[in-house]
Protein backbone atom coordinates (compact mmCIF):
# COMPACT_ATOMS: atom_id res chain seq x y z
CA UNK A 1 0.00 0.00 0.00
CA UNK A 2 1.29 3.63 -0.82
CA UNK A 3 0.04 6.82 -0.20
CA UNK A 4 1.46 10.14 -0.87
CA UNK A 5 -0.63 13.10 0.27
CA UNK A 6 0.94 16.38 -0.04
CA UNK A 7 2.74 18.10 -3.00
CA UNK A 8 0.72 16.76 -5.36
CA UNK A 9 -2.20 18.81 -3.75
CA UNK A 10 -0.32 21.68 -3.45
CA UNK A 11 1.20 21.27 -0.33
CA UNK A 12 5.37 20.99 0.80
CA UNK A 13 5.12 17.81 2.55
CA UNK A 14 4.07 14.60 1.30
CA UNK A 15 2.63 12.24 3.83
CA UNK A 16 3.32 8.80 3.32
CA UNK A 17 2.37 5.56 4.26
CA UNK A 18 5.95 4.26 5.05
CA UNK A 19 4.94 0.53 6.00
CA UNK A 20 1.80 -1.82 6.56
CA UNK A 21 1.64 -4.27 9.20
CA UNK A 22 -0.80 -6.26 11.23
CA UNK A 23 -3.14 -3.55 10.06
CA UNK A 24 -0.41 -0.26 11.33
CA UNK A 25 0.12 2.10 8.89
CA UNK A 26 3.09 3.77 9.62
CA UNK A 27 3.10 7.50 8.15
CA UNK A 28 5.81 9.97 8.27
CA UNK A 29 5.16 13.23 9.08
CA UNK A 30 7.24 16.38 9.52
CA UNK A 31 6.45 17.10 13.42
CA UNK A 32 6.95 14.99 16.68
CA UNK A 33 7.13 15.74 20.46
CA UNK A 34 10.98 15.83 19.80
CA UNK A 35 10.36 18.74 16.95
CA UNK A 36 8.23 21.60 17.29
CA UNK A 37 5.52 22.70 14.90
CA UNK A 38 7.73 25.89 13.74
CA UNK A 39 10.29 23.98 12.82
CA UNK A 40 8.29 22.19 9.90
CA UNK A 41 7.10 25.73 9.20
CA UNK A 42 10.36 27.99 8.54
CA UNK A 43 11.33 24.74 6.43
CA UNK A 44 8.72 24.52 4.27
CA UNK A 45 7.34 28.25 4.22
CA UNK A 46 10.49 30.32 4.52
CA UNK A 47 8.54 33.45 4.41
CA UNK A 48 7.34 32.89 8.02
CA UNK A 49 10.85 32.68 9.35
CA UNK A 50 11.11 35.61 11.94
CA UNK A 51 7.25 35.33 12.32
CA UNK A 52 5.85 34.67 16.27
CA UNK A 53 4.14 31.76 16.86
CA UNK A 54 0.92 34.23 17.32
CA UNK A 55 1.13 35.67 14.00
CA UNK A 56 -1.59 35.22 11.64
CA UNK A 57 0.33 33.74 8.64
CA UNK A 58 1.73 31.41 11.17
CA UNK A 59 -1.53 30.45 12.75
CA UNK A 60 -3.00 29.94 9.42
CA UNK A 61 0.23 27.35 8.53
CA UNK A 62 -0.14 25.71 11.29
CA UNK A 63 -3.92 25.04 10.82
CA UNK A 64 -3.11 23.80 7.41
CA UNK A 65 -0.83 21.40 8.16
CA UNK A 66 -3.36 20.23 10.64
CA UNK A 67 -5.96 20.26 7.98
CA UNK A 68 -3.62 18.50 5.42
CA UNK A 69 -2.21 15.99 8.27
CA UNK A 70 -5.79 15.01 8.64
CA UNK A 71 -6.79 14.43 5.30
CA UNK A 72 -3.62 12.13 5.01
CA UNK A 73 -4.86 9.80 7.91
CA UNK A 74 -8.29 9.72 6.66
CA UNK A 75 -7.59 8.64 3.45
CA UNK A 76 -5.07 5.75 5.00
CA UNK A 77 -7.51 4.51 7.11
CA UNK A 78 -10.27 4.22 4.49
CA UNK A 79 -8.06 1.36 3.35
CA UNK A 80 -9.46 -1.77 4.33
CA UNK A 81 -6.25 -3.35 5.73
CA UNK A 82 -5.47 -0.02 7.88
CA UNK A 83 -6.52 -0.48 11.52
CA UNK A 84 -4.88 2.29 13.24
CA UNK A 85 -2.39 4.93 11.83
CA UNK A 86 1.44 5.43 14.23
CA UNK A 87 3.17 8.80 13.01
CA UNK A 88 6.58 9.03 13.12
CA UNK A 89 9.30 11.96 12.56
CA UNK A 90 10.66 11.96 8.78
CA UNK A 91 14.22 12.75 9.43
CA UNK A 92 14.92 12.21 5.68
CA UNK A 93 12.65 15.32 4.88
CA UNK A 94 14.76 17.50 6.80
CA UNK A 95 17.67 16.35 5.62
CA UNK A 96 16.38 16.68 2.14
CA UNK A 97 15.06 20.16 2.92
CA UNK A 98 18.28 21.32 4.24
CA UNK A 99 20.41 19.89 1.62
CA UNK A 100 18.14 21.51 -1.17
CA UNK A 101 18.48 24.82 1.28
CA UNK A 102 23.02 24.54 1.28
CA UNK A 103 22.74 23.65 -2.63
CA UNK A 104 20.56 26.97 -3.19
CA UNK A 105 22.68 28.86 -1.22
CA UNK A 106 26.13 27.96 -2.47
CA UNK A 107 24.44 28.47 -6.01
CA UNK A 108 24.01 31.79 -4.99
CA UNK A 109 27.34 32.97 -3.52
CA UNK A 110 28.87 31.07 -6.38
CA UNK A 111 26.80 33.44 -8.92
CA UNK A 112 28.19 36.58 -7.04
CA UNK A 113 31.67 35.62 -6.78
CA UNK A 114 32.31 34.42 -10.27
CA UNK A 115 32.19 34.82 -14.31
CA UNK A 116 29.07 33.73 -16.08
CA UNK A 117 29.50 29.80 -17.29
CA UNK A 118 28.48 27.81 -19.77
CA UNK A 119 25.88 25.71 -19.72
CA UNK A 120 26.20 22.07 -18.96
CA UNK A 121 24.30 19.73 -22.06
CA UNK A 122 22.23 17.72 -20.63
CA UNK A 123 24.39 14.42 -21.15
CA UNK A 124 26.68 15.02 -19.15
CA UNK A 125 24.46 14.90 -16.08
CA UNK A 126 25.54 12.56 -13.55
CA UNK A 127 23.25 9.88 -11.65
CA UNK A 128 24.53 9.49 -8.26
CA UNK A 129 23.22 5.43 -8.14
CA UNK A 130 25.53 4.71 -10.76
CA UNK A 131 28.77 5.98 -8.65
CA UNK A 132 28.93 9.11 -9.35
CA UNK A 133 29.39 12.55 -7.22
CA UNK A 134 27.41 12.00 -4.39
CA UNK A 135 25.78 8.70 -4.33
CA UNK A 136 24.40 9.36 -0.83
CA UNK A 137 23.64 13.02 0.15
CA UNK A 138 22.85 11.72 3.31
CA UNK A 139 26.58 10.73 5.10
CA UNK A 140 27.34 12.32 8.45
CA UNK A 141 30.19 13.36 6.55
CA UNK A 142 28.49 15.61 4.29
CA UNK A 143 26.19 16.89 6.92
CA UNK A 144 28.68 17.98 8.84
CA UNK A 145 30.98 19.45 6.12
CA UNK A 146 28.94 20.03 2.73
CA UNK A 147 31.49 22.38 0.89
CA UNK A 148 34.08 19.65 -0.77
CA UNK A 149 30.49 17.74 -2.16
CA UNK A 150 29.17 21.24 -3.08
CA UNK A 151 32.49 22.14 -5.39
CA UNK A 152 32.45 18.38 -6.72
CA UNK A 153 28.50 18.93 -8.04
CA UNK A 154 29.80 22.38 -9.10
CA UNK A 155 32.97 21.31 -10.83
CA UNK A 156 31.74 17.74 -12.21
CA UNK A 157 28.13 17.60 -12.07
CA UNK A 158 26.53 21.06 -12.26
CA UNK A 159 23.21 19.03 -13.19
CA UNK A 160 23.00 16.19 -10.76
CA UNK A 161 20.50 13.46 -10.38
CA UNK A 162 20.31 10.90 -7.83
CA UNK A 163 18.23 8.15 -9.02
CA UNK A 164 18.71 6.20 -5.51
CA UNK A 165 17.19 8.59 -3.78
CA UNK A 166 15.08 10.28 -6.48
CA UNK A 167 15.62 13.81 -6.28
CA UNK A 168 18.06 15.90 -8.89
CA UNK A 169 20.07 18.99 -7.71
CA UNK A 170 21.20 22.42 -10.20
CA UNK A 171 24.77 23.43 -8.47
CA UNK A 172 25.31 26.95 -10.97
CA UNK A 173 23.17 29.05 -11.83
CA UNK A 174 23.80 29.14 -15.29
CA UNK A 175 22.41 26.05 -15.56
CA UNK A 176 19.06 26.94 -14.55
Amino acid sequence: MFLAYGERAGYPYDFRVLSLENGMATMGSPRSAQVPVMKFLHAAFPELAGKDVQDPAMMAAQDELVQKQSRAAELVQRHPEVQSVRWVLDERWYASAALNRVIVAATLAEAKHSEPQQATPKSAMVAGASGGVCRDPYRPDIGSDPYPAFRRLREEAPRYCNKEYDFRAVSRVSEV
